[in-house]
């Protein structure tokens, strides 16, 4: 009996390949990948029809997500991507660093399960050390875009999510506080290493000693790599289990591997044998190193929200001059 693809609850399909933020611990950012392009609203069609006819996407059971290595507003295609998705009776999520605003359609607002916010602190002093962009042109286009979402009725689908750096954990309470009166979601968790060749680099101690000195001084890398060397025998890659398709229609190995390095695609998704590659995942050989070394399990704890950050989100909204000493009190019980 010919055995049939499961629908995938989310599938990522990256309609951008390229970033417009400078983050040096990201691939994407730090251009240590190849440089990636812009999914066609032809490709976008195509792919999303291909998954479907395949049975790697189904209405009802799958969710699209618009992102991976890339800004998915620098597509100039966005808004005709939403609307071929809405007509496919499918929902979709988005992550943006918000320095592009693009107005969204009631239907569009309604399709949507959700955008993260992705900020690296709450002043321009963090944005000058990561993404590089104006800080008052962030939080202008965040207000355009809860204006938009308010008016439908739903702030709360804007998910600020705070990057945990050792220089901005005092602006933290600002953001929560900012989350919060205008009745958006809000998380956070530890910044880490997503570019994979630093991460390897750094597990093989094979990095020069300014990129260290700077990794020391701003990441949290000694609790994020604590347990590296602590991996389960029965450990399994959560990403064995999930779908990625990067901007040329490419069935990727996972969504950490940068586009330089082997086995990165499995192949296409317009190859005659896609239905089997789907099927047939198999580790690639980068596979074993990344599980071995504890990269992957690193990988897939670190969105975990520290205990202070879940105290502090209790607190809010905060009086201004309680701000900084509730922090301080938070921070030191967790």
């Amino acid at each position: 009996m010919d055995k049939k693809i499961q629908p995938y609850g989310y599938v990522t399909v990256d309609i951008s390949g390229v970033c417009n933020a400078k983050c040096k611990y990201c691939a994407t950012g730090a251009r240590s990948a190849n440089p990636g392009g812009m999914m066609s609203l032809e490709l976008f069609k195509k792919t999303l029809d291909r998954l479907m006819e395949l049975g790697a996407v189904e209405v009802g059971k799958s969710t699209i997500g618009l992102f991976n290595k890339g800004e998915p507003f620098l597509n100039p295609n966005f808004s005709e991507i939403l609307d071929y998705i809405i007509s496919k009776n499918l929902p979709f999520s988005l992550s943006s660093n918000f320095n592009v605003y693009k107005k969204m359609t009631r239907k569009q607002i309604d399709a949507c399960t959700g955008i993260i916010v992705s900020v690296p602190g709450w002043s321009q002093e963090s944005y000058d050390k990561v993404h590089k962009f104006d800080f008052e042109h962030i939080k202008e286009n965040i207000l355009k875009f809860l204006k938009d979402f308010k008016d439908a009725g739903q702030a709360n689908k804007l998910f600020l999510t705070y990057h945990l750096y050792q220089y901005n954990l005092d602006e933290l309470p600002l953001a929560i506080d900012f989350a919060k009166s205008n009745k958006m979601s809000f998380n956070s968790y530890y910044a880490h290493i997503i570019d994979y060749w630093k991460i390897k680099n750094y597990v093989e101690n094979k990095l020069d000693d300014e990129t260290l000195k700077d990794i020391n001084n701003s990441v949290f890398i000694n609790h994020l790599t604590n347990g590296l060397s602590n991996v389960p025998s029965d450990y399994i890659c959560p990403q064995h289990g999930s779908l990625n398709i990067d901007e040329k229609a490419n069935i990727l190995a996972c969504c950490v591997l940068p586009n330089n390095i082997e086995g990165y695609s499995l192949g296409n998704l317009f190859d005659e044998n896609a239905k089997e590659l789907i099927l047939n995942r198999q580790k690639i050989k980068e596979c074993d190193y990344c599980i071995k070394s504890g990269i992957s399990k690193l990988m897939h704890t670190y969105a975990d929200t520290p205990l202070f950050v879940k105290r502090l989100n209790e607190q809010a909204v905060l009086a201004p001059k309680k701000k900084k000493n509730i922090f301080k009190k938070i921070f030191n019980k967790g």
